[in-house]
């Protein structure tokens, strides 16, 4: 059924409109001042290089023949950019992710990491910002595995987390009827454990 002029003079209109909204709004969102204090200005001043730790965790991060890239990226980079900070990708390639927190406890080779848990353990050395992402924890298991709904299912059972992670913590606290093998320093070591019939 053809569109009568009224309603095509309408749809028209109401799309002029969203198009001079969108220009209109560009140079204040682009263009809005942030307000700094004495202190964040005097921390710019001194113009610093800021190391930052990055992981393969796509799609907030990793690296790839671009370079570092993912949506966290994406918010340090407009951020320090904009104020004209100095940073420095350091891949974890060159650094485990145990490695990683304890430079940062030391205050020695790592200045950020743009995800992270929060915990009230890593509170005591890290200055956190407001959670900008959330994500569920997921279960990994062989194909031929007996179905899994939930962690009460892995009673006896063997698994494997990442060394240094929280959820490496909780099972240790809150699951102690889960046995924990070795754990590798990244997902890569934990999913081949879950592939050679480690029990």
């Amino acid at each position: 059924m053809p569109l009568s002029p009224p309603l095509i003079r309408t749809l028209a209109f109401f799309a002029l409109l969203l198009v001079t909204l969108l220009f209109a709004a560009r140079p204040a969102i682009s263009m809005a001042p942030i307000e700094l204090d004495d202190r964040e200005k005097a921390w710019l001043s001194q113009d610093h290089l800021v190391h930052i730790r990055i992981a393969t965790w796509p799609p907030f991060m990793f690296n790839d023949a671009k370079g570092p890239r993912g949506f966290s990226l994406d918010y340090i980079t407009t951020i320090f950019d904009r104020h004209g900070i100095r940073y420095q990708w350091i891949t974890d390639t060159t650094l485990s992710w145990t490695d990683s927190l304890q430079k940062i406890r030391e205050h020695s080779g790592v200045d950020m990491v743009p995800t992270i848990n929060r915990t009230t353990e890593r509170e005591e050395y890290i200055a956190f910002t407001q959670n900008y992402l959330s994500m569920p924890w997921v279960i990994f298991t062989r194909k031929d595995a007996e179905f899994i709904s939930g962690l009460q299912d892995l009673k006896g059972r063997t698994v494997t987390a990442p060394q240094g992670y929280v959820v490496k913590s909780l099972l240790e606290n809150d699951f102690p009827d889960i046995r924990r093998p070795h754990p590798g320093n990244g997902h890569p070591q934990g999913l081949a454990r879950t592939g050679l019939h480690h029990r």
